[in-house]
């Protein structure tokens, strides 16, 4: 089973952890046999010493998009399971302020973008949204349908 993550503004997968370095290398040589994988990297773990995994991309636009579209799904569940305790305030333009009492963090957020790291260093590069921004938009959609009723 491996994970998605966003690294140098690209997705790829990222392994569990493989007890040994011998193990890890014999899955990404399995991997090289494979077409639909590229820059196959073996790794050690930083925080548990030992152990490695297998960082690899995959070159199919139809996994790429499977991907983007479950990481967009899961700062939409974030929201919702977070955005109950959002602070907001609206300041002006579209832009709204909110404090997040669980991280403690407090941003400036619109549809358009987001102060957070996440919107910064993950998001923006792939054209997703943060869970602020989600949060955001349902909670505007909420408003307008509460307005027009």
């Amino acid at each position: 089973m491996s994970k998605v993550v966003i690294a140098n503004n690209q997705l790829k997968f990222r392994t569990r952890l493989f007890k040994s370095q011998s193990l890890a290398q014999g899955f990404g040589k399995f991997l090289e046999g494979n077409g639909k994988f590229s820059e196959i990297r073996i790794a050690e773990s930083n925080r548990s010493a030992g152990k490695f995994y297998v960082e690899f991309f995959s070159s199919n636009p139809e996994t790429l998009n499977r991907m983007t579209d479950e990481l967009q799904k899961q700062r939409i569940e974030r929201s919702r399971e977070e955005g109950k305790d959002y602070k907001f305030r609206y300041i002006a333009g579209g832009l709204w302020r909110i404090h997040n009492p669980k991280s403690g963090m407090t941003y400036n957020v619109s549809l358009i973008e987001c102060e957070c790291k996440d919107w910064i260093g993950r998001c923006k590069p792939l054209s997703l949204i943060c869970k602020h921004q989600a949060w955001l938009a349902e909670h505007i959609l909420q408003e307008e349908d509460s307005a027009s009723v």
